[in-house]
């Protein structure tokens, strides 16, 4: 399963963004691969999605950069999976005020 999502950024919302995203997780009894691409407001050191992702066996994908914003320090977008050896990069396209980030990965079948 593949999810793309945001999460506005106020005070409240992350906490409530990975909520809702555990909840709808595990009504719809998610088994096997998963990829979730979002912008989420949070550092990776502080992200409920990142604590969430725990519970479903997922990680955060390891980025070759040190931030997901053109101007500034944050690395607030990134990918988390439970597909091994995945990395992610970001591209030199600007069409935002964050970069645009890159995965791949091979789906069979």
């Amino acid at each position: 399963m593949i999810i793309a999502s945001f999460c506005p950024p106020t005070d409240a919302d992350p906490q409530e963004h990975a909520s809702l995203l555990e909840e709808m997780l595990i009504c719809i009894a998610l088994q096997g691969k998963m990829l979730w691409c979002a912008g989420w407001t949070q550092e990776l050191d502080e992200a409920w999605s990142v604590a969430l992702a725990a519970m479903f066996d997922a990680k955060t994908v390891p980025i070759s950069a040190s931030s997901t914003r053109w101007n500034g320090k944050s690395l607030i977008d990134f990918v988390i999976s439970n597909v091994p050896n995945l990395h992610s990069h970001t591209l030199d396209s600007q069409i935002s005020d964050h970069k645009i980030s890159e995965t791949s990965l091979v789906i069979t079948c």
